[in-house]
């Protein structure tokens, strides 16, 4: 005896297929046309009778312009996708055989590529000279990419930008640094003490001092990294000021989504009601005229049977 769950399952199925391509026609389309796409392909659901997948398509998230411009770099060109997954388990690879000259090469490559199709996107989507803030959150998001295939496994359907905020060959910031650091102690001031020792009770000499080096001129770098640092604050500050200005810009224009939706929806009831409103008016006019004709007929009625009443009592 079948349960129902086959066919629930089917229902299930063919929801999520329809809202995965529905966003795959979202997140491949201009941000501008995001809201009245998502409406036209809700509407379009719950004409076909899915409701759920109506629902779950009208909560679809309008991406950011530089989420928007690697999902369309990805839907142009899906392979890219595994571009960037290879190089960063290659990379990752190198950086568990403690290899620096792979590293090195391997870098370079993460900047040549992540340059190269950050330099594609902004082709695909028509803008030849992109502010420096959307190029560095484009390019910014392909890093993180490189260094995380949770991030890779997203693309081409991003709400906001990625930034790779783990350690590693994979920090945006820039390239993979190696620093060096030499084993052994060094032996030579050690030596110099004991040999300046009369004993182990007796006065110690200190170790000669190595002759004092013209300091290098701190100052300026110094005031070289604060002022990078200021810059940098200052960066951080405003892109987290255009995230919320952002955000708010989508609130306000699902707001206005919405409120389109009900005012469509009320509309379209008003004209049913006016339309049912002019049927009843029309009925009522008929009525009122059969009204009126069966006035006048009681009327002839009563005037025949007054004289008919007369003419037997003559």
């Amino acid at each position: 005896m079948a349960d129902g769950t086959d066919g629930s399952t089917d229902r299930d199925d063919r929801t999520a297929a329809a809202v995965d391509a529905a966003a795959d026609t979202l997140y491949a389309a201009a941000p501008d046309d995001f809201m009245a796409l998502r409406a036209d392909l809700a509407a379009r659901a719950r004409q076909d009778g899915d409701a759920a997948a109506a629902k779950r398509i009208g909560g679809l998230r309008k991406p950011t312009v530089a989420a928007s411009v690697v999902n369309r770099l990805i839907h142009d060109a899906p392979e890219r996708v595994e571009q960037l997954t290879e190089l960063g388990e290659r990379l990752r690879a190198a950086q568990d055989d403690l290899d620096a000259t792979l590293l090195r090469d391997l870098s370079m490559e993460r900047r040549a590529l992540v340059g190269s199709l950050a330099r594609t996107a902004f082709t695909v989507v028509g803008q030849d000279s992109p502010s420096t803030a959307l190029h560095d959150e484009v390019v910014a998001t392909l890093d993180a990419a490189v260094a995380d295939p949770a991030v890779a496994g997203r693309l081409g359907r991003l709400v906001r930008p990625e930034r790779w905020s783990g350690f590693g060959f994979a920090a945006v910031a820039g390239p993979p640094e190696l620093t060096v650091v030499r084993g052994g102690r060094d032996t030579s001031r050690r030596s110099s003490g004991r040999a300046g020792s009369s004993g182990r009770l007796g006065p110690r000499t200190p170790a000669p001092s190595p002759p004092e080096a013209e300091p290098p001129p701190k100052r300026e770098t110094d005031s070289g990294s604060a002022e990078q640092r200021r810059r940098a604050r200052a960066v951080e500050k405003a892109r987290a000021a255009f995230h919320t200005a952002d955000e708010a810009l989508d609130a306000a224009a699902e707001a206005e989504d919405s409120a389109s939706r009900q005012v469509r929806a009320l509309t379209d009831e008003i004209a049913e009601r006016q339309r049912s409103l002019d049927d009843l008016k029309r009925e009522l006019d008929g009525l009122r005229r059969e009204h009126r004709a069966a006035k006048a007929r009681r009327r002839e009625a009563r005037s025949a049977l007054d004289r008919a009443e007369r003419s037997s009592q003559r």
